[in-house]
């Protein structure tokens, strides 16, 4: 089980604040950033962090709309 640090429980509250368009487009950007290559391995790991943090949350938006 992946045990979560106070640094990814302050980013998820993060995107908590975001609006679901907010998500989506940083979302964009961070798979744009992967895909291209160009990114260091830690900031890749960090942002595939950040982007699944990201998928959660805009997943958790549109269940609520169905």
């Amino acid at each position: 089980m992946q045990k979560v640090t106070k640094t990814q429980k302050n980013q998820e509250e993060d995107v908590n604040k975001l609006s679901f368009e907010e998500a989506m487009k940083e979302l964009e950007l961070i798979i744009q950033d992967l895909e291209s290559g160009n990114i260091e391995l830690e900031e890749a790991a960090k942002a595939y962090i950040r982007g699944a943090q990201l998928h959660k949350y805009c997943e958790s938006k549109l269940d609520q709309i169905k």
